[in-house]
């Protein structure tokens, strides 16, 4: 469900991105929107390099303070959050949970990935919206590594 969601969300900026005066964003954009093509049929494997050349697109659009009402809503129910109340309360609540899972990131990487327990590990994973659906130790070491970098 949040797969779809930024999924969605990405396709119809990178939508309002081919549409853009300079020809320096267009090409970016569709570059984006075949990159995402490639991801959805299969063919591709998304980097952390992948991640950032593609970020700066979008400046402050994936901000907190640039979202709809429904991303916010989104947004909290995929952290665990209530998604009711006013604009502003779920910016702040979706701001103290960044927050802290910067905090507990610090700390795992003071103490080491490989140092936490298996119910560390799923917990550290689904805080983060990571699957955690698996036994293997590996894989989730494997992720939080992933989401650390």
């Amino acid at each position: 469900e949040v797969a779809r969601f930024l999924q969605d969300t990405v396709k119809v900026m990178a939508k309002g991105l081919k549409q853009s005066r300079s020809g320096y964003t267009r090409d970016r954009a569709d570059k984006l929107y075949d990159f995402m093509k490639r991801l959805r049929s299969g063919d591709a494997t998304v980097t952390n390099d992948d991640i950032t050349r593609f970020a700066k697109l979008f400046g402050d659009e994936f901000t907190l303070d640039h979202i709809s009402r429904g991303q916010l809503a989104n947004m909290c129910k995929f952290v665990g959050l209530s998604p009711y109340g006013t604009d502003t309360y779920l910016r702040y609540q979706l701001r103290g949970k960044l927050r802290a899972l910067k905090q507990d990131d610090r700390v795992i990487m003071n103490e080491g990935v490989e140092n936490l327990s298996m119910d560390e590990l799923k917990s550290a994973s689904r805080e983060r919206g990571i699957r955690a659906d698996t036994s293997d130790r590996g894989t989730l070491e494997r992720q939080i590594r992933d989401w650390l970098e």
